[in-house]
This record gives C-alpha cells, sequence and structure tokens, in this order.
C-alpha cells in the first residue's frame, strides 16, 4: 500500500531505502547576557557565552515521497554534539581573570579544556556545559516544554527529490532559566531524543544564543575588541580540535565514534582525526530512555546504525583565526554614560540579542563525486 512505500524499512524489501546526507555543519557562537550586579571578582557587567549550533540537511533522492520512520516505527535520527564528532577545546585570557586579564597570555603554550564544550565535565554546572547526546530524530515540529522536556512531532516526510534543512527546536527566552537550561537541571537532556530535530532554520536569535553555555562571567567592556579602550589588553579565546584521546579529560573515550567505527583506531593510535557519523533508524523503545553522564555508558539507540568516515571539507576554520578570538564589542549595545569608570566596566550597556559567529565547519557531498561510506 501507499504507506508501505513510504517506509524507509520495511521487511518486504530487500533494501532499506534513506535519505542521502548532503551536508552537516556546526556553527561556533558568541553572544553576551548583561548582568545588573558588578561581578565581585571581574570587575564587569558582561557574561560570556558560546554555542555550537548543528544544522542538517537530508535529501530524498526517490521517485516516490519518504516518511523518516523503519518498519518497526522508529524515526531515523542521528547524533549532533561536537563531542561525538570532533571534540572541540578552548583556552582563554579572562575566565580565571581576577579584575585584569591573564598577563603574557600565549595559546601555543596554555591549557585547552574541553569544558564547556562538553556536557561530561564534573565541574560544570548545568549552565556551564554543552547539553548532552543521545541521539535525535528528525520532525515536522519540535519543541522543548517547561522544565526542558523535548516534545517531538510527526516524523518528517521528504517529498519525491526534496532538500530539507533540520535544526534544533527555537526557544524564545534566551536567557538563564530558558528550556535548554531547564533540560540539563532537571536531566531531561540526557534522555534520548529530547533534542529532536526540527524542519527549518529560523532568524529567530533563540535559534542559536538559546543553546548558548555559561562561559565566564563578569567581563568588563574595556577589555572587548573594539571597544575604544583596551589600553590593558584584549580579551581573547582560542578554539581547537582534539588532537588525541589523551587531550580529553573528561568526555570518556567511547562517547568519541572514531574509536567504534575506524580501522585506524586501536590502543597503540590514539589520534584524532576523523569525523565519524552515525545516522540511522532509532529504536523506539529507547525513546524517552535515560543515558549517564557519569558513568561513561553509551545506549544503543539505533536499531539500524550507518556510520559515515568522513572528512572535513566546508567551513571557515582557520588556526591564525581561532588562536586569537577576540570578544567584540559590537555585540553590546549603547554602553554610553557619564562616569569612565563605569562605562569601562560595561554599566551602561546592554547586550544584543543576536550571536556572532567565530567559526564554523562540517561536511558537504560534493555533486559526481562517489559516495563515502555511510551516505547511502
Amino acid at each position: 500500500d501507499a504507506s508501505a512505500n513510504m517506509e524507509m524499512m520495511d521487511n518486504r524489501y530487500t533494501y532499506m531505502r534513506h535519505p542521502i546526507l548532503l551536508r552537516f555543519y556546526s556553527f561556533v557562537g558568541i553572544n553576551y547576557v548583561k548582568r545588573n550586579a558588578q561581578h565581585g571578582a571581574r570587575g564587569g557587567h558582561i557574561d560570556v557565552r558560546v554555542s555550537v549550533i548543528p544544522v542538517y540537511v537530508w535529501w530524498n533522492p526517490y521517485n516516490v515521497d519518504m516518511t523518516f520512520t523503519g518498519a518497526d516505527g522508529g524515526p531515523w535520527g542521528s547524533y549532533f554534539g561536537e563531542h561525538r564528532y570532533m571534540p572541540i577545546m578552548q583556552t582563554n585570557n579572562y575566565s580565571r581573570m581576577q579584575a585584569n586579564l591573564i598577563e603574557n597570555w600565549d595559546p601555543s603554550s596554555a591549557t585547552y579544556s574541553e569544558s564547556p564544550f562538553s556536557p561530561y565535565s564534573p565541574n560544570d554546572g548545568y549552565n556551564n556545559r554543552q547539553i548532552a547526546d543521545f541521539g535525535a530524530s528528525f520532525r515536522k515540529t519540535s519543541e522543548l516544554l517547561s522544565g526542558g522536556v523535548g516534545k517531538a512531532g510527526e516524523p518528517s516526510v521528504l517529498k519525491a527529490g526534496e532538500i530539507v534543512i533540520f535544526a534544533h527546536p527555537v526557544v524564545a527566552k534566551i536567557e538563564h532559566g530558558n528550556a535548554v537550561t531547564q533540560s540539563k537541571a532537571n536531566k531531561n537532556d540526557i534522555r534520548v531524543d529530547n533534542f529532536a530535530f526540527k524542519e527549518g532554520w529560523t532568524q529567530d536569535p533563540g535559534q542559536v544564543s538559546s543553546y548558548a553555555i555559561n562561559q565566564a562571567d563578569g567581563i568588563q567592556y574595556q577589555y572587548l575588541s573594539g571597544s575604544g579602550y583596551e589600553d590593558r589588553g584584549t580579551a581573547m579565546m582560542s578554539i581547537k580540535f582534539a588532537e588525541d584521546l589523551n587531550d580529553l579529560n573528561y568526555t570518556p573515550h567511547n562517547i568519541v565514534l572514531c574509536t567504534k567505527y575506524t580501522d585506524e583506531f586501536s590502543s597503540q593510535s590514539k589520534k584524532l582525526g576523523t569525523l565519524v557519523m552515525v545516522s540511522g533508524i532509532m529504536n523506539p523503545r529507547q525513546l524517552g530512555q535515560s543515558g549517564s553522564l557519569s558513568d561513561g555508558s553509551d545506549p544503543a539507540v539505533f536499531d539500524k546504525a550507518m556510520p559515515g568516515i568522513l572528512n572535513l571539507n566546508w567551513g571557515a576554520w582557520e588556526k591564525p583565526l581561532l588562536d586569537q578570538v577576540k570578544l567584540p564589542a559590537d555585540m553590546f549595545l549603547d554602553n554610553e554614560g557619564p562616569d569612565d569608570n563605569r562605562k569601562r566596566r560595561g554599566f551602561y550597556g546592554t547586550a544584543a540579542e543576536d550571536s556572532t559567529f567565530v567559526a564554523y565547519y562540517g561536511v558537504s557531498v560534493k555533486w559526481g563525486k562517489t559516495p563515502v561510506i555511510g551516505t547511502y
């Protein structure tokens, strides 16, 4: 019947139909939140937030419509966290400062950490860590309810030849206390498919800033690039990918997908350099079940898992730029007033709702090329 023909996997057929990945990318962004009370140690009014936003683009190459569901009712899904694919690490000259920036800061000799980009850091509170990733499906709609409980809509249906972009649900309130923060506080983010992807990308600032992670509180305006001051230095961050498993202090090694799906990985080689993605049909009995951030376990959420071993070939991830990511002043608005000391600290200004992207990276499937493992 017509509905069976639309299913991705049916026991009556000898092959599995599924969408083709055209593009996966992650945006690394920065935004600010204004704090009313001056920070006791750092002396400023600007809280710095960072975010990594994943986006998928899927294509239905068949001449019939395709429902993103398997024969047993499991939805088509993927992992999405940067700690799964290419763990990101950062260091900076401002998060540990006491009134002044760290002197003689050199990213080439500084200590990098996967905090706050990894959800596994035991020292990071729920405001200060990335959301957990135990798989997410692709749906027509998706939203976060009170307490950060995910509400996934019906599985997506891609029309014949249709290309659709998918992103995480939008959250209107971007400050602390929004549904994303609540999901971590209430341990809903560790549930399988709590952050189902929805169809479409919106220009609402909450598409990005609501997923921002608390990185540093109380930075002073005078340290922002372009503030007109900067006589005492400029607040900067350096970002890089973890180069081998020894770089990871918190993230369990088995969580990084290349440790499971690449032949090159062994006890003799702990290098990280391959982006391994996993998509497939999710186990419907796993949806809503809880994973764990404390014991390093990784539940088998896919009935049909399709790993793809890929090379990053798309984005703006230039080492000279990322060695010195300067915190921009133009994201902190209207900081004008009669008292120069207060202006230096950011007393008068307001934080822009938008985020600024400092880097992005991903995979783009190129036409006319032999498909890589896992894309078909």
